[in-house]
């Protein structure tokens, strides 16, 4: 079985595109065209492949979006649990882990490693939270969800991690990746995560047959 763990924001701009609505650029309206390939090679062969989602997925698209992805993407997918993840008021006791997992953790060098503060950001941030806030909502704790889209992606052993994100999350494990063995997480990870234009060749080697190229 291909697996393919799918980040929200392919998830958002694809439901807008598929709306006709405006996208925010050329580039997105690109990664837009190509999964929308990736979806129909994925729905042409169930039983060859599947995409992923976990519970921040869900949380992260929203009310408005949660018909979009019920009818669309949870036929074809597959829920797996976040390897890591606080009890912060997003946490939901489905089959997510708050500690546990083999990859719960071992990407959080990527939160610090431009020189960003981050565990001291975090602190300050809940310390200044007023009556009525929440720690999910805050600048820090929202830099924590992407490390854990991608420790989910790996604790499930995904063989891609698809992304519109270029400027943080690839820029990030590009910049990453050197300082790093070729075994590390982090270069795991690096290997597997692609835009849905770069992807697209890898879906169509997996799933199509030679006549379908």
């Amino acid at each position: 079985m291909h697996k393919i763990f799918v980040d929200t924001c392919v998830w958002r701009h694809w439901f807008t595109f598929k709306a006709g609505k405006p996208l925010p650029q050329g580039r997105i309206r690109q990664h837009c065209e190509s999964f929308d390939k990736i979806y129909d090679l994925v729905r042409s062969a169930p039983d060859q492949a599947c995409f992923l989602y976990n519970k921040r997925i869900e949380d992260e698209l929203g009310e408005s979006l949660q018909s979009e992805f019920s009818k669309h993407a949870l036929p074809l997918s597959q829920k797996i649990p976040i390897p890591l993840t606080r009890c912060d008021g997003t946490y939901c006791f489905d089959d997510s882990i708050i500690f546990g997992g083999e990859m719960g953790g071992k990407l959080r060098d990527l939160l610090s490693i431009q020189g960003y503060p981050h565990e001291l950001k975090l602190e300050q941030a809940a310390n200044d939270l007023k009556e009525g806030d929440f720690l999910y909502n805050t600048t820090p704790r929202k830099r924590e969800f992407d490390i854990e889209h991608l420790e989910s992606a790996l604790e499930a052993r995904a063989d891609l991690f698809i992304t519109n994100d270029e400027k943080t999350i690839l820029a990030w494990l590009q910049s990453a990746s050197p300082k790093y063995d070729e075994s590390h997480p982090i270069n795991l990870i690096h290997k597997i995560s692609k835009t849905p234009t770069s992807a697209l060749l890898c879906v169509q080697h997996q799933l199509s047959s030679p006549s379908r190229l």
